[in-house]
C-alpha cells in the first residue's frame, strides 16, 4: 500500500490522537481501584449497616411471633396449637435472610469490583494501545514487515476488545448488585459521606 505524504501524515496524526486518548484512559484505569473505593465504600457500609438492622428487626419480630404462636414448654399438649399457620413466620425468616444475603452480595461485589476490574482494564487498554500503534505504523507505511504487523495489530485489538468486554461485564454486574443492595436498604441516593 502506497500513500502520499498527506495521507501518511493523516494516518500518523490519527494514530497519535488514539495513543493520547488511550494513554489518558490507562492513567484513569490505574486509578480505578481508588475511584471505585471513593464512590462506593461509604455507600456500601451505610447500606450494609441498614440491611443488618433490618435483618435484626425481622429476627426480633420473628422471635416475638414464635413466642405468641408456640405454647409454653410446660403447657399440656393441645392439637389446635400444632395446626398453627406457620407461613407468616416463614415469610419473616425469608425476609431476614434476603436482607443478609443482599448485604453479603454488596460486600462481595465491592471487593470484586476493586480487585477484578483494575488490572484487566489496564491490560486491555495497553493491548489496544499497542495494537493501534502497530496498525498505525502499518497503514502509514512506516513499517514494512510483510504478513506480521497488520495481523498482530488486529489480533491485539481483538484480544483487547474481549478483555474490555469482560471487564465491562464484571463491572456492570458489580454495579447492579451494589445498586440493588442500596435500593433494598432504602439508602439509594443517600449521601453517605462519599466525596462529590
Amino acid at each position: 500500500m502506497s500513500l502520499d505524504s498527506g495521507e501518511q501524515a493523516g494516518v500518523i496524526w490519527g494514530g497519535v490522537a488514539a495513543v493520547l486518548v488511550l494513554g489518558a484512559g490507562i492513567f484513569k484505569a490505574a486509578r480505578a481501584r481508588g475511584d471505585i473505593h471513593n464512590e462506593w465504600d461509604a455507600r456500601v457500609r451505610l447500606a450494609a449497616a441498614v440491611l443488618n438492622d433490618k435483618a435484626a428487626n425481622e429476627l426480633r419480630e420473628l422471635r416475638d411471633e414464635i413466642n405468641e404462636i408456640l405454647p409454653p414448654d410446660e403447657a399440656p399438649f393441645d392439637p389446635v396449637d400444632v395446626i398453627a399457620d406457620l407461613s407468616p413466620l416463614i415469610a419473616r425468616a425469608e425476609q431476614a435472610t434476603e436482607y443478609g444475603d443482599a448485604r453479603d452480595r454488596m460486600l462481595k461485589a465491592l471487593d470484586r469490583a476493586k480487585k477484578v476490574v483494575h488490572v484487566p482494564l489496564i491490560a486491555g487498554l495497553t493491548l489496544l494501545l499497542v495494537g493501534l500503534v502497530a496498525l498505525t505504523a502499518f497503514y502509514a507505511d512506516a513499517i514494512d514487515v510483510p504478513g506480521i504487523v497488520r495481523p498482530v495489530g488486529f489480533a491485539l485489538v481483538g484480544v483487547s476488545a474481549l478483555i474490555l468486554a469482560f471487564v465491562t461485564g464484571i463491572y456492570t454486574v458489580c454495579q447492579s448488585r451494589l445498586s440493588r443492595g442500596e435500593i433494598l436498604a432504602g439508602t439509594s441516593g443517600t449521601d453517605a459521606g462519599s466525596p462529590s
